[in-house]
């Protein structure tokens, strides 16, 4: 009932009765003073034919009453109409960039409930630009560092007195850089195609188990060169999911256990198939994370360890996170520093949703 008393609607009702029968009462008490009758002789006149002062006495209350309700109207919408107009401004504050702005609500109309969505809608997108002026910013600077040590090591070799043996060093490290500026760029792209995806375009249902053995031997030089002992322990599970997207989970799952392990360190993968779906676990004994590292650990180019920093675009993780929630997934992080980490992985299976 409030609701509806309070609705625009009704509030445009109420005040033109409200406004009619004010011009009435004050019209005519102003026209009864002007012509100093009181109720008695109005009476008397409405019984007499043709007398001129009835007739004088119509059109006067009739004049009073339209100048009055005309003022009262003008006032009245002057009032109705200026919350629309300081919509009508914030809007265009916000056309021109600007997303701090707040409007103020008061009432329960539509006007105020208008103007609550507006104050939300700005301050979703004043956190918006807040996310991309962040982004930009640490694109420049990922992108600065290894450009700017490239340059550095182009000015190094134009030197004449190098030695063919520093210039092969020079050139390797020249190479090293433009592959992960080459990497930075396709993991940005790719998470800008998968962060404006909201259901998987490609499902196929494939061996999961083989999937991650398959990561395993496309990462085997790098774990046979730290010598690694490599555990597996992993049940047979049919998944249907983007194929493609999931070996890159692993990809990047393994090749971080791998990047963070000391040498003659341990990797271990496991998969299960629970009765609520499907569990991977990705564990090391490396370096570990300490408790706000493993915070921020999915965030856009956060790495957790900065003296290794160069070895890695700070993507890999986020995109891990991205993939796996478009697959109705977790992935969540448990690590001791100096103990090792272990990423966890859960999948929905169609039994699970059952």
């Amino acid at each position: 009932m409030k609701k509806r008393l309070s609705s625009l609607f009704m509030k445009y009702m109420v005040t033109f009765i409200g406004i009619m029968a004010v011009s009435n009462v004050v019209s005519t008490l102003f026209m009864f003073f002007l012509y100093g009758v009181d109720i008695r002789f109005a009476r008397f006149m409405m019984r007499e034919e043709g007398m001129p002062p009835i007739t004088n006495f119509a059109y006067g209350l009739g004049l009073v009453t339209f100048t009055i309700s005309g003022i009262c109207i003008f006032i009245a919408v002057r009032l109705l109409v200026r919350p629309i107009k300081q919509l009508s401004a914030a809007s265009k504050r916000v056309a021109e960039g600007d997303f701090d702005v707040h409007v103020e609500v008061s009432g329960h109309d539509e006007i105020a409930e208008l103007a609550g969505n507006f104050n939300i809608m700005t301050l979703a997108l004043s956190k918006n630009e807040y996310l991309h002026k962040d982004f930009v910013s640490n694109v420049s600077h990922e992108f600065k560092t290894p450009l700017t040590s490239m340059r550095g090591y182009a000015k190094l070799l134009k030197r004449q007195a190098l030695t063919e043996e520093q210039k092969q060093e020079y050139l390797d490290i020249l190479i090293s850089e433009t592959d992960r500026l080459s990497r930075m760029s396709s993991s940005l792209l790719r998470l800008s195609e998968l962060e404006h995806e909201v259901i998987l375009k490609h499902r196929e249902s494939f061996c999961l188990d083989e999937q991650i053995r398959d990561a395993l031997v496309l990462l085997q030089t790098e774990w046979e060169k730290k010598n690694m002992d490599v555990d597996l322990d992993l049940e047979t599970v049919q998944y249907t999911g983007d194929k493609a997207l999931m070996c890159q989970v692993w990809v990047n799952l393994i090749g971080n256990a791998i990047r963070y392990s000391n040498q003659n360190g341990m990797l271990r993968v496991g998969l299960r198939q629970m009765a609520d779906g499907i569990r991977v676990e990705v564990a090391d004994n490396g370096i570990g994370m300490r408790k706000e590292e493993q915070e921020r650990v999915f965030e856009r180019f956060y790495k957790a360890d900065a003296s290794r920093g160069s070895e890695g675009t700070g993507l890999g993780l986020t995109l891990c996170k991205k993939i796996i929630e478009l697959h109705g997934g977790t992935i969540s992080v448990q690590s001791e520093w100096g103990k090792g980490s272990t990423f966890l992985v859960t999948l929905k299976t169609d039994r699970s949703h059952s």
